[in-house]
């Protein structure tokens, strides 16, 4: 991200953060094409920490399938940004 002192971080509303990982989940969706064609912010480096945070909190990107899972369905068997199904086809 490009310093820019007059601009202000973007925190998302309560609502915009649940309509965000409600269109995300179960995609693929890239997260930076997401916010800039739906908030029109660039990248996430565009977000406020604790709007990145609410996000982290609830969802996560499987580095294995590559799609958009709830923090409920990440595998607890070792494996940290894997989704449970993901982390079966691999036993």
């Amino acid at each position: 991200m490009i310093y820019d002192e007059d601009f202000e971080l973007l925190e998302l509303s309560e609502d915009q953060v649940e309509q965000l990982i409600y269109d995300l989940v179960g995609t693929t969706l890239n997260l930076d094409q997401y916010l800039e064609s739906t908030f029109d912010v660039p990248s996430v480096d565009y977000l406020s920490e604790d709007t990145l945070e609410d996000i982290d909190r609830t969802i996560f990107l499987c580095e294995s399938c590559g799609w958009w899972c709830y923090d409920e369905d990440r595998s607890e068997n070792g494996y940290e940004d894997i989704c449970d199904e993901c982390a079966e086809d691999e036993e």
